[in-house]
């Protein structure tokens, strides 16, 4: 080999040797590189481990909540031990340990503790959320920050991200798994009464004014003679499928019984009070105004509206169940309609 050549063979060995250390294609190509680089951002929580309790601190100076499992006669339940032991939402804790266990470490923000200040990570300014098990043993600590911010005028698809960190950890990442949880123990509990019920389950609905003249009673009445409907055009309004037997017969206009079924079925608690039947419960309650009852296929759904609250509220118990709940002014006026309200007038 002559001495040039031999010169270029060597500067290719060294020019090789030297692309291999850079590249190292046995790697796979930038997108196979990354993807190696991808995990569980929760590693503790991918482990078959029993889930025993949930703290959410919300930013801000609120209190902390508290969702956890307790046990009677040896069968678990979830509670809210800051709403006087209600019954928890079990769907949102779900949602919320299966959207932790989906956070990855992808897209890399930044891995600088100055920038937490940035993104809203930083102790007190987070939603800060720890997740034990069973042994009380810590799984899960997160911090979420904040919403990525993004030109909305451009044309393109919204991509809502949220900034978060492990709280060990220095390292920020954007994420579109994120679960904002309920951020008031009230939220954290499962007040919705009558989330299983159909509208076809029920067959009558009843007021009972327990301080006016304004107690009804309608029933579902598929089969209305012809008759009964009149004849000044309001057919459109009245169909027939509801029909007040109580203080007077009468066909029921669909919007009026629909919208009060509306508002009965997905009727949810603002705030639980506390347990309706102590002293201070029953105070709280003060005077009954209203009974609702629902007919259903399988027994009788009943709740007692009491005084109005100082925030416009007004307190509510349901028969069989022992918390005192609040609920909504708009609620209780859509509830509490007048006689007139429930009938077709001509």
């Amino acid at each position: 080999m002559s001495p040039r050549n031999h010169v270029l063979a060597v500067l290719f060995s060294a020019l090789l040797v030297l692309t291999l250390t850079l590249d190292r294609p046995w790697r796979g190509d930038e997108h196979a590189r990354t993807m190696a680089t991808v995990r569980p951002l929760l590693t503790q929580l991918q482990r078959d481990v029993e889930i025993g309790r949930v703290q959410i601190k919300p930013s801000g100076v609120r209190p902390a909540v508290q969702v956890e499992k307790v046990f009677e006669r040896g069968q678990p339940r979830w509670v809210v031990p800051e709403a006087y032991d209600h019954p928890a939402d079990i769907e949102k804790i779900g949602r919320l340990i299966a959207a932790l266990r989906a956070l990855e470490t992808r897209n890399l923000e930044s891995v600088q503790v100055e920038s937490h200040a940035t993104y809203k990570l930083r102790q007190g300014e987070a939603i800060d959320i720890q997740v034990w098990s069973d042994e009380d043993e810590l799984l899960a600590h997160l911090m979420i920050g904040a919403l990525r911010g993004q030109d909305i005028l451009d044309g393109g698809e919204p991509i809502v991200q949220f900034y978060v960190r492990e709280a060990k950890s220095s390292e920020v990442y954007r994420s579109d798994a994120v679960y904002l949880p309920p951020e008031s123990a009230a939220r954290w509990c499962d007040t919705r009464f009558l989330s299983t019920v159909q509208e076809g389950q029920v067959l009558f609905l009843e007021r009972v004014d327990h301080r006016g003249r304004d107690s009804w009673r309608i029933v579902r009445d598929a089969e209305v003679v012809a008759s009964e409907v009149n004849n000044s055009g309001r057919e459109a309004e009245a169909s027939g499928r509801w029909k007040m037997v109580m203080p007077e017969s009468a066909l029921v206009p669909d919007f009026a019984a629909d919208s009060w079924l509306f508002t009965v079925l997905g009727l949810e608690a603002a705030e639980v009070l506390g347990i309706a039947t102590t002293p201070e419960g029953v105070e709280q309650f003060g005077e009954l105004r209203d009974t609702f009852e629902l007919g259903l296929e399988e027994g009788v759904f009943r709740m007692d509206l009491g005084s109005v609250l100082g925030d416009g509220r007004r307190a509510m118990r349901v028969h069989g169940l022992p918390h005192l709940y609040a609920i909504e002014d708009f609620d209780a006026e859509q509830l509490a309609q007048a006689v007139v309200d429930m009938q077709l007038v001509d």
